[in-house]
């Protein structure tokens, strides 16, 4: 699926900020490279400046692409299942968008702030390849700004299930990360940087459903899909729940636990991403994952 135009012009502003990248160079960072470890794994680097990828490591073997295969951002994306291909170009954009925006830029240096989340990848045979991704800042103009980043691929062999890939064990994988991660800053007691992660989560998110042509929910549907998402894995009653994210919302508790109520956002989530959710708890649990629930 090519660009929208709203994110066609979004990812030419954002290119036209950066500078050719300043540090580290191409020859340290195919070293960074070459370090890495490439088991069931590939890699490339990415340069939003030029769009395209400079740089790649395993990509041949898994993926089945000659070593000289061009890959911009739309090229990308149609390595991507149909039905994703919109929500990928968005989760690009939108983070850099953060990363470019991003205060002190300090931090992007030593790679404090970074994105992941599952994804599933087509190889040159249109096979489905299930994978976690990490995406990291590599390269940076004289401004400081992010040009190229770093994004690692590893296959899970054996989870070839699409339910179990979106709601299940693994599909939290980056909620785990982000709570893990917070847990170590508040105990160096890092409010500022606690605050910059939080604050850049959010944003990440609220660009990505900006650049989305056509996402099904209306706010109000968001704000409850968000608080209900809070209690994923709590050991509460559906009372207790609904009860709870009426107070905070300020709405009347029917609206939450309507069986019809969340049939409707389950029926529009269905027909927006072309994907069934057995319950609204698989609903949730793949938002999560798309970095689609506001907080």
């Amino acid at each position: 699926m090519p660009l929208t135009t709203k994110q066609r012009k979004e990812f030419n502003e954002l290119r036209a900020k950066l500078r050719e990248p300043d540090f580290p160079s191409l020859e340290e960072c195919q070293k960074i490279l070459n370090e890495r470890n490439s088991k069931n794994s590939f890699y490339w680097v990415y340069n939003l400046k030029e769009d395209r990828v400079v740089l790649r490591k395993g990509i041949e073997k898994y993926l089945g692409y000659p070593p000289d295969f061009e890959l911009g951002l739309e090229i990308m994306s149609t390595r991507i299942p149909e039905n994703r291909r919109n929500l990928y170009n968005a989760q690009v954009i939108a983070a850099y968008k953060v990363a470019v925006e991003y205060e002190p830029k300090e931090n992007l240096h030593k790679g404090l702030i970074y994105f992941e989340g599952n994804k599933i990848l087509l190889d040159r045979n249109d096979n489905e390849l299930y994978t976690y991704q990490c995406v990291e800042p590599l390269q940076f103009d004289s401004n400081g700004n992010m040009v190229s980043n770093l994004s690692w691929y590893h296959i899970k062999e054996g989870y070839k299930n699409s339910r179990e890939f979106q709601g299940g064990r693994f599909v939290t994988d980056s909620r785990i990360k982000r709570l893990e991660l917070l847990d170590k800053l508040k105990a160096s007691n890092n409010i500022e940087q606690i605050k910059n992660l939080q604050e850049s989560q959010s944003k990440l998110v609220k660009y990505k459903i900006e650049l989305i042509e056509g996402f099904p929910f209306t706010h109000q549907e968001q704000l409850i899909i968000s608080k209900l998402a809070v209690y994923i894995g709590h050991n509460l009653s559906e009372d207790q729940k609904n009860r709870e994210v009426a107070e905070l919302l300020k709405i009347n508790p029917n609206t939450t636990t309507k069986r019809n109520h969340r049939n409707h956002i389950k029926r529009k989530a269905r027909e927006f991403f072309g994907m069934n959710f057995p319950s609204f708890n698989d609903l949730l649990l793949f938002l999560e994952n798309e970095n689609l629930i506001l907080f």
